[in-house]
């Protein structure tokens, strides 16, 4: 997958934000969609969606996705 680093104007979270908000700035700023990010890591859209707004994702996703 072709990873793109995109200018973003949302604020760069800071280290006391949650783990959902890093992955939701990281996502977009390498311009990856939640469904393509969701096909990375092998799992769907509205699971990428939980990730990011309940900040809960198992220790087993969190390399895969920090490799998407």
């Amino acid at each position: 997958m072709k990873k793109v680093t995109k200018p973003i104007e949302e604020e760069k979270p800071s280290k006391d934000d949650k783990i959902g908000k890093r992955i939701e700035y990281i996502r977009k700023k390498r311009g990856l969609s939640q469904t393509e990010l969701g096909k990375a890591v092998g799992v769907t859209k509205k699971t990428i969606i939980g990730y990011e707004n309940k900040n809960n994702i198992p220790i087993n996703k969190i390399k895969k996705v920090a490799e998407a």
